[in-house]
């Protein structure tokens, strides 16, 4: 695996954008490391967009059950983004701060939305009668039996 870091570089003239980084003895790794980088910098800017229109509706939401299905999405998109960087080799190593930093949520935020997609990797494994807060309570039991058992 090589080991990647998501920043925010300032172009010469001002603009703000992403940049897939590497230490540069990994240059020499892979042949296409470049062309890698830069499709990995838009799969980056892919996911804050779709990150920021499930944030949004997350706000307007008054349905508990709603608000726990969207965080759901949250972590199924991010996990996703994780997985197709580690098929490609390569190991975002903040990809929780630099999403937390994206969105505006705490980095803790953000793990809980990982971790509730990995116990619940279906989406229909999340229950109606279950709020998000009430998710975030169990997210916090360290043994991911006894999660799952409270959610059978």
């Amino acid at each position: 695996m090589i080991p990647i870091e998501i920043r925010r570089v300032k172009d010469p003239d001002g603009k703000i954008r992403v940049s897939a980084m590497t230490p540069l003895s990994n240059a020499f790794l892979k042949k296409e490391l470049y062309k890698e980088l830069k499709l990995l910098e838009s799969r980056y800017c892919s996911l804050v967009k779709v990150c920021k229109k499930h944030v949004k509706k997350i706000k307007s939401s008054t349905h508990p059950y709603g608000a726990a299905v969207l965080r759901w999405k949250l972590g199924d998109a991010i996990q996703s983004f994780i997985n197709k960087c580690m098929k490609k080799g390569f190991a975002v190593t903040n990809v929780v701060s630099s999403i937390s930093q994206d969105l505006g949520f705490s980095q803790t935020e953000v793990r809980y939305w990982i971790r509730f997609r990995k116990i619940c990797p279906r989406r229909t494994m999340i229950k109606r009668s279950i709020s998000w807060s009430s998710y975030r309570r169990l997210l916090r039991l360290k043994d991911r039996r006894a999660i799952k058992e409270a959610l059978s």
